[in-house]
């Protein structure tokens, strides 16, 4: 049926493109995303990811709106902004990816789907493992 469609909307290659320091807690960086979308176009909107550490806040990420095109099989360049929880710097960032499994970590994500019909739906995703998150993709 037409509604799931939208079920088969996949996320086939994800990359880290870049990723740059911009101040003391605040990094900017550039993800690469291949996205199968057999459904009509649509706009991601406000995506964020809540990245936990042992169940303590570690990173809030930020994507920039992402319109998809419909009936396609696309790459997108999807610009990103984190800023550490306080406490945390750009080095200590490193220094604690560089020592700890993924399995260590969580990440909610939040997002909005719209598309030109008006239609929205909020999508929010709890505690996920990074690992099985990173997996998805």
């Amino acid at each position: 049926s037409c509604a799931n469609i939208w079920n088969e909307i996949r996320v086939t290659s994800c990359s880290l493109s870049s990723i740059s320091a911009t101040g003391i807690r605040t990094m900017d960086g550039v993800v690469n995303l291949t996205v199968d979308n057999p459904a009509p176009d649509f706009i991601l909107k406000n995506a964020s990811g809540h990245i936990k550490h042992k169940d303590k806040d570690f990173l809030v990420v930020s994507a920039s709106d992402l319109f998809v095109e419909g009936r396609s099989t696309k790459e997108y360049r999807v610009p990103l902004r984190g800023e550490l929880a306080p406490g945390l710097t750009t080095l200590s960032f490193l220094g604690t990816i560089g020592t700890s499994g993924l399995s260590e970590y969580t990440i909610d994500i939040n997002a909005t789907v719209s598309t030109k019909s008006g239609f929205k739906k909020d999508i929010e995703y709890k505690n996920i493992p990074l690992e099985e998150a990173i997996k998805l993709f």
